[in-house]
């Protein structure tokens, strides 16, 4: 019997198991159940492994002497000390550095293109007149709403 006949006799029987549920649940379906989950589970860790471990950490660090990778690689160990009582303390300097880090990035950005474009737009220049003796006069939306409030001296109460 070929591989791929014997595959899918497998995968209808699992079908007709976990339709064995509309029924009631039984022993069938927990079987069924758990076949499912576990060989999704070790799909995902070992495409994980494949995909992340040995291609983006081990073969550019032995190929390409990447050796900054490394880096990264202790950050996320000290990451994963967080689950050994003894040793937790340290997966602060990793989730600190994480997070100043992100902070660092974001925080410039936010800045810059909510802030500072905003200012940028209020004094861009709204008119802009060029004289003939080479004198230029400009009026930007900070001198417009200034030109609606009036210029006041502050009362002085000893009048």
């Amino acid at each position: 019997m070929d591989a791929t006949i014997l595959g899918a006799w497998v995968a209808t029987g699992l079908t007709l198991l976990i339709f064995s549920f509309l029924y009631k649940d039984n022993p069938l379906f927990k079987l069924a159940e758990h076949l499912y989950v576990g060989v999704s589970v070790g799909y995902t860790i070992v495409k994980a492994y494949d995909t992340v471990i040995v291609h983006l950490v081990i073969k550019p660090i032995i190929e390409n002497g990447e050796f900054a990778l490394l880096i990264p690689v202790a950050i996320g160990m000290l990451m994963l000390t967080r689950y050994v009582p003894k040793a937790a303390w340290m997966s602060r300097y990793a989730f600190a550095f994480i997070v100043g880090m992100g902070a660092g990035l974001a925080i410039p950005r936010t800045i810059s293109s909510f802030i500072l474009k905003q200012i940028e737009d209020t004094v861009r220049p709204v008119l802009s007149l060029a004289g003939p003796d080479g004198v230029t006069f400009s009026m930007n939306r900070l001198s417009i709403a200034g030109l609606g409030k009036g210029w006041h001296e502050p009362a002085s109460s000893f009048s």
